[in-house]
């Protein structure tokens, strides 16, 4: 899961100048990637997912993410499988009731 949503997260951040540097001039259009970057890639989400209801986002999102991860399946699934070769597999059962 993690593998699949770095890759979506790079695949927008690097095609998101791209779009906007051919509607604005080159200047405002790093200012207005690096602001949306910023703010929708990381102090929105970090804000909306945290608190009580984080177990509740994460259900509600859980079949998109489901949708990328299938999407996305020949290019993460090896690269996954690479880092837990290298890396070890975790274990760690965050949410268990137990």
């Amino acid at each position: 899961m993690l593998v699949t949503l770095m890759f979506i997260n790079a695949i927008v951040m690097e095609t998101l100048p791209i779009y906007v540097d051919k509607m604005v001039p080159e200047l405002l259009a790093i200012c207005i990637c690096v602001f949306l970057e910023l703010i929708a890639g990381e102090v929105v989400p970090m804000a909306v997912c945290t608190g009580p209801n984080q177990v509740k986002i994460a259900e509600m999102c859980a079949p998109g993410v489901m949708f990328l991860m299938w999407a996305t399946s020949p290019v993460s699934w090896p690269i996954g499988k690479l880092l837990d070769k290298i890396l070890g597999e975790h274990t760690i059962d965050r949410f268990n009731n137990s």
